[in-house]
């Protein structure tokens, strides 16, 4: 059995997990008895939890030491598709709550989701082979969308922090200021008692979000640090998860949130597709586009099957498609291709190549601010009205873009 099978198949007593949550045992079986999680069995009295238990168990503890009532923790439960809850999983009657523990009641505190505060959609930008547009797409179809008034979140989840580079921040921002990475440190510090406080580490994504030039559209950047996240994760528990568990923590305010992954198929990127909804592949109309887009569709069915149920390929972008001269019969009969492998998925609007685009990210801002009536600028806005479509959120059509300050380069 490989380290990946044993890691899923592994069982915890409640004894363990309470010690690696240091939670008492009583306030564990609560949390069971009512329904919050279940345990893969019971043997002799103990119950024994999978990773995902595990995983679904630290959720809770975080949840409730924010503030957050039961109930409220219940309904964000009921959104995760993985080991889902069901209705009163144990014969007899639920336990009282013990000291500290309330079903019911109170106020709900600041910043915590309420049952009319919707979920956002994420979409996850991926494709394994780099230079087929993929930051590109990401920041130009989260502009998109923020035109169409839908309030959008890019999270540059790639080493080389292009997107962040390509909304404004220099390199000097990027090493000194708060990124994602620190939101993956601080869940290794929040399980130690009191190191949270002492390291004054962002954990929490909100703080490390920043507005871009376009009004609506928003940005966690990435930096260096990042690309040691691999070894950051090697040994933890439920590290495929590590992402999701970050922006399912707390309430973000945002319809939509774009996830740019790096130009790989390792835990990074897995990461990023455990957290999404919808993968958007971007490729180009050449053979070796092609060739990757085959082991990135196995990547996708290997973690629907396993780990997020959920995931689903949305769309099949092709991007810097150049019509401007006589038609390409190669890229021509790659299309026919790629169409015979993803059929409908694969959207009939292409992204031009255009030089502005390159203009635009120098200048630190996206197309809809430096081209707005440009070509790629306007396949764009299309694309981004069928992806809302797709998402379920109202179309309005496009405003016209309100730009913040722009970023000083």
């Amino acid at each position: 059995m490989n380290t990946a099978d044993s890691d899923a198949t592994q069982e915890f007593t409640t004894a363990q997990v309470a010690a690696m949550l240091d939670l008492p045992l009583s306030r564990l079986r609560f949390w069971v008895r009512s329904g919050l999680v279940r345990p893969v069995r019971e043997v002799n009295h103990t119950y024994l939890f999978s990773i995902d238990g595990v995983e679904r168990l630290r959720y809770v503890a975080e949840r409730r030491r924010a503030g957050a009532p039961i109930e409220q923790v219940r309904r964000e439960l009921a959104a995760w598709s993985w080991n889902r809850p069901q209705p009163h999983p144990w014969p007899g009657p639920v336990d009282q709550p013990p000291a500290g523990e309330q079903v019911t009641g109170g106020a709900q505190p600041d910043g915590v989701e309420t049952g009319r505060t919707r979920t956002p959609r994420f979409v996850v930008l991926a494709n394994q082979k780099g230079g087929v547009g993929k930051t590109t797409s990401a920041i130009n179809l989260g502009a998109a969308l923020a035109e169409l008034g839908h309030r959008t979140l890019i999270i540059d989840w790639d080493p080389q922090a292009n997107a962040s580079q390509a909304l404004g921040l220099t390199h000097r921002e990027l090493e000194q200021g708060p990124s994602v990475f620190d939101c993956v440190a601080g869940e290794r510090e929040r399980e130690r008692e009191g190191e949270r406080e002492r390291l004054g580490l962002p954990v929490e994504l909100p703080q490390v979000i920043r507005p871009t030039a376009l009004r609506g559209l928003e940005l966690a950047p990435a930096n260096i640090q990042l690309s040691g996240l691999e070894l950051e994760l090697a040994h933890r528990l439920g590290r495929e998860f590590t992402l999701r568990t970050i922006c399912r923590r707390t309430a973000l305010p945002y319809e939509v949130v774009i996830i740019d992954t790096p130009p790989t198929l390792g835990l990074i990127t897995v990461n990023a597709l455990v957290a999404g909804e919808v993968v958007v592949i971007p490729v180009q109309a050449e053979y070796l586009s092609l060739e990757g887009v085959r082991q990135l569709v196995h990547t996708i069915t290997i973690v629907r099957d396993r780990l997020n149920p959920d995931l689903r390929i949305g769309a099949v972008l092709i991007t810097m498609y150049d019509a401007s001269t006589t038609p390409d019969p190669l890229a021509a009969s790659i299309r026919r291709r790629i169409e015979s492998v993803f059929g409908g998925r694969v959207l009939t609007e292409v992204i031009p190549r255009s030089p502005q685009v390159v203009a635009a990210q120098m200048q630190g801002v996206p197309l809809a601010l430096f081209d707005p009536a440009g070509a790629a600028t306007l396949a764009y806005r299309r694309i981004a009205e069928k992806l809302a479509k797709q998402l379920g959120l109202e179309v309005k059509g496009h405003a016209a873009s309100a730009p913040r300050e722009a970023p000083t380069r």
